[in-house]
């Protein structure tokens, strides 16, 4: 089981803005780690953002991993590949809100993400590497996030917490299939080909994303890009 959480942020008093600003930015924070489980095919179970203790709110998934560190030895290109994995998932909250909001981020905003990210890798790669590391599997939950259609779906998830504030693994599924539908209207003006829209999507073509109750009659074409995260060399 997995929990990410964002951290409290206190605005000063009086800035009833600023916490209404805040609770959009947290609302994308854990749209995208919900987005990123989903895409993963993790199993989420809960998205929150309700105030728990020092968390604005948190994401409950079931990634089938396990969370001791591997040792370089003994692991796997797979094994390495679905830990870079679940780390860009761990990032792709605080892209988001990035990507919503750079104004609304604190250092502390995902001191948690970060120290469950430096625990997965700490076996895998040695000091030297690990920043460099890092900073590529950053790029990676930036480019997850910022996909067009799926920055479309994690607008239209962080929407959805804002109304129900708490939502179940369903519901969660619902509101992407409603965001991809969402991209396919707005697409519609600009097919290339009549009936036809072309998703960019980092699906590969026999397993592509839900679309939901998309236009009858639309045919969807999925057009892979590069896979989100893949192995690095370990030496």
């Amino acid at each position: 089981m997995t929990i990410s959480k964002t951290q409290n942020y206190h605005p000063k008093p009086g800035k009833q803005e600023l916490i209404t600003r805040q609770e959009q930015a947290t609302a994308h924070h854990e749209a995208g780690h919900a987005f990123a489980g989903w895409h993963f095919r993790y199993k989420v179970k809960k998205v929150t953002i309700v105030s728990k203790g020092d968390s604005d709110g948190y994401v409950v998934t079931k990634t089938g991993l396990h969370h001791q560190p591997l040792e370089t030895t003994k692991a796997s290109g797979s094994q390495i590949g679905r830990l870079h994995e679940k780390v860009v998932y761990l990032m792709a909250g605080h892209a988001a809100q990035r990507r919503f909001s750079p104004g609304s981020i604190r250092s502390h905003h995902a001191s948690s993400d970060n120290h469950a990210a430096d625990r997965l890798l700490s076996g895998l790669h040695s000091a030297d590497e690990m920043p460099h590391v890092l900073r590529y599997l950053e790029v990676k939950a930036r480019q997850l996030v910022e996909l067009p259609v799926h920055w479309v779906v994690i607008q239209h998830l962080a929407g959805s917490l804002l109304k129900y504030r708490t939502m179940t693994g369903q519901q969660v599924a619902d509101a992407i299939c409603e965001g991809f539908a969402r991209y396919l209207q707005q697409q519609n003006a600009s097919c290339q080909v009549p009936g036809t829209i072309s998703i960019p999507s980092l699906a590969t073509p026999n397993t592509p994303p839900p679309l939901g109750n998309a236009a009858p009659g639309i045919k969807v074409v999925i057009t892979p890009v590069q896979p989100i995260a893949t192995p690095l060399p370990v030496t």
